[in-house]
């Protein structure tokens, strides 16, 4: 009797041990790799080719400030997937990779590649924090990451270990921008470190926050909303 009672102690510390390892390996998973995890993966595995605006709809935008900065001419949307944020900038300046009559339009992530906050595009401005006026940059609020837009988004302040993926643009006879396929890293900072491959399956996987693939105009600038 006194075995038996001896066998059951052992059996529960036994479980309780197990339950508390795996509590503790949970605990040390990054939330990203939950983000992550596919629910859903483009049949081809290739981007789609979606209009996102005609270039004649920056004429309706108009450049404000906010009282951090000037907000300059974008246009934001989802891409590839309905939870992936972008923005279409017209910078009103040339800049590398840029398209258009002017060659000043362009599209980056606007997931910042240190947490996964948003950033904001700003014509000029000028941080708290920063000794000198900034032009021309994607700007984090949370921890003040700086990408150069003049310059493919290459880190310019913080702490983003890396730049934000460029989404890849056409833009045709009439004037209409379409969103083609978007560079590496891929989205949510996750995957391979390099920032070669332009059609890197990892920003098609779908997944919880991720959404699913967008399919037209109207999926892209409501990120999948009515």
């Amino acid at each position: 009797m006194e075995n038996q009672i001896d066998e059951k102690r052992r059996n529960f510390i036994k479980g309780l041990l197990t339950a508390s390892a795996i509590a503790t390996v949970a605990a040390i998973v990054p939330v990203g790799t939950y983000i992550a995890s596919p629910s859903q993966t483009t049949e081809t595995g290739k981007y789609p080719r979606i209009k996102i605006a005609n270039i004649k709809d920056f004429d309706k935008i108009s450049e404000k400030s906010d009282g951090r900065g000037m907000l300059g001419k974008a246009i934001p949307f989802c891409y590839p997937l309905t939870g992936t944020t972008n923005v279409l900038i017209k910078a009103g300046v040339p800049v590398k990779n840029g398209i258009g009559p002017d060659k000043d339009i362009i599209a980056f992530s606007t997931i910042c590649q240190h947490l996964g906050c948003r950033v904001i595009y700003y014509k000029e401005i000028n941080p708290n924090d920063s000794p000198k006026k900034q032009t021309q940059v994607l700007w984090c609020p949370c921890h003040q990451g700086t990408y150069d837009i003049e310059n493919n988004a290459e880190v310019v302040y913080g702490p983003p270990p890396r730049r934000v993926p460029r989404v890849l643009l056409e833009i045709d006879e009439n004037g209409d921008i379409y969103a083609v396929g978007i560079e590496g890293p891929v989205i949510k900072g996750l995957g391979p470190e390099g920032l070669e491959g332009t059609n890197l399956k990892e920003n098609l996987r779908g997944g919880f926050g991720a959404g699913s693939l967008v399919k037209d105009q109207h999926d892209a600038l409501t990120c999948g909303g009515k």
